[in-house]
């Protein structure tokens, strides 16, 4: 009998924890304890023992079985990304994250291909550094190239909230430049960002990636990528107008 390899996964995360319960377990018993004590640590110790095991399982399981899903819309010609928000530690967030990167590099390649001086700023991380990403305006497919492969690196994990990249690099932006801000989530600190980019004299324009991020209360432009686009967002944006409630 071939077993799965969900089978596999738990087999293997029983058997790990199987010697350090057999173990506790002897020591128990042939120790000078009352019976109670010893049928209610051996309780405890079994149930943690299988609780572990189990929720191995599913950090490994989880994670191919959204890709299995995915693979499969795939072949249905379903390029959706059902998510909520976009999140590093959530298979389905991550997949919405790269979501967020695929409408950031066509917006980049938009730019460019229209003669626009495009500059990247980014809230997660190169591997050769923990600083955010920043990289000024310029033009030319060199240019481009420089910044779609520092999308290609990113890191996901976010340095700081888009809200607070905005207040630190306001100030250092050219006098009256547009900033498109691509970003699934739109919180106080957004706001507050572009806030502080209105009123350095700069135009802004946001990009809603996926169906949850409402629209904020501040007079700029907003323009949704909905999830039903996904990953066919490599082959060019398809951009409607952000209205709330989706």
């Amino acid at each position: 009998m071939t077993l799965s390899h969900e089978q596999r996964v738990t087999r293997l995360a029983l058997a790990g924890g199987l010697p350090a319960l057999g173990v506790a377990m002897w020591l128990l018993w042939t120790g000078d304890w009352t019976a109670k004590v010893q049928w209610t640590l051996s309780m405890l110790l079994l149930g943690t023992w299988l609780g572990f095991a189990f929720a191995l399982r599913e950090r490994v399981v989880r994670p191919l079985q959204t890709l299995s899903n995915m693979l499969a819309a795939l072949r249905e010609q379903d390029y959706s990304l059902r998510a909520r928000r976009p999140n590093a530690e959530d298979s389905l967030g991550l997949a919405m994250l790269e979501l967020n990167i695929l409408t950031a590099a066509s917006i980049a390649s938009w730019a460019i291909a229209q003669g626009h001086l495009t500059g990247l700023y980014a809230n997660g991380y190169l591997p050769h550094g923990l600083r955010w990403i920043r990289i000024a305006p310029s033009s030319g497919s060199t240019h481009l190239a420089g910044m779609l492969e520092a999308l290609a690196k990113v890191f996901p994990t976010p340095v700081m909230p888009v809200g607070d990249l905005l207040q630190l690099e306001a100030p250092s932006l050219p006098w009256g430049s547009t900033a498109v801000i691509v970003t699934g989530v739109t919180d106080a600190a957004l706001v507050s960002g572009v806030a502080r980019l209105l009123e350095a004299g700069h135009a802004a324009v946001l990009i809603l990636v996926g169906d949850e991020a409402e629209p904020i209360a501040l007079p700029v432009p907003s323009y949704r990528v909905t999830s039903d686009r996904g990953w066919q967002a490599l082959e060019g944006l398809d951009l409607h107008p952000a209205e709330a409630g989706g």
